[in-house]
């Protein structure tokens, strides 16, 4: 075998050897083209599923705030009621109530007693947003406890 004029040892030329690396690359005219962005494309991809569930937990931290303070006002006003139904004064029916209320997260905002022994608490609950800065979130509860009225219409009409 002689060597060819331009120094490779090979038959064929030079031309035959450069086509056959670029045949092994697999993407030959591609070299600094595009570098980078797929880098930017999954950052968006990043920032928008990140920003998804952000919204997500807010939305959640706010219904959970919501329960948190209808289910307390519900305990509460319970507890009230039966202070007031075992003989204790609205003073004392309402310190219970607001006491239960919060021992269940959501402290007591308001509570009123009446003569005919009912009481009406209303709780708040705070949820705190997603991120640090969005702020927070105040959900109200209110409940009624008490005997049910003799005259007042049940789901099948009126108590004899």
């Amino acid at each position: 075998m002689t060597p060819l004029a331009d120094g490779t040892g090979r038959e064929g030329g030079s031309a035959r050897g450069e086509q056959d690396r670029r045949r092994r690359r697999p993407w030959p005219n591609r070299r600094g083209t595009e570098r980078g962005a797929m880098t930017v494309a999954l950052a968006g991809v990043v920032a928008a599923v990140l920003l998804l569930l952000c919204a997500g937990t807010s939305l959640a931290a706010t219904a959970v705030a919501a329960h948190r303070a209808r289910s307390a006002a519900d305990l509460g006003a319970l507890a009230a009621a039966l202070v007031l139904q075992r003989g204790g004064g609205a003073g004392e029916a309402c310190a219970r109530g607001s006491a239960v209320a919060a021992l269940n997260g959501a402290p007591a905002r308001a509570c009123a007693a009446a003569a005919d022994g009912t009481v009406v608490l209303s709780t708040s609950s705070v949820a705190r947003l997603g991120l640090p800065g969005l702020g927070r979130l105040e959900a109200r509860g209110r409940a009624r406890a008490g005997p049910a009225s003799p005259l007042s219409p049940g789901p099948s009409g009126p108590v004899p």
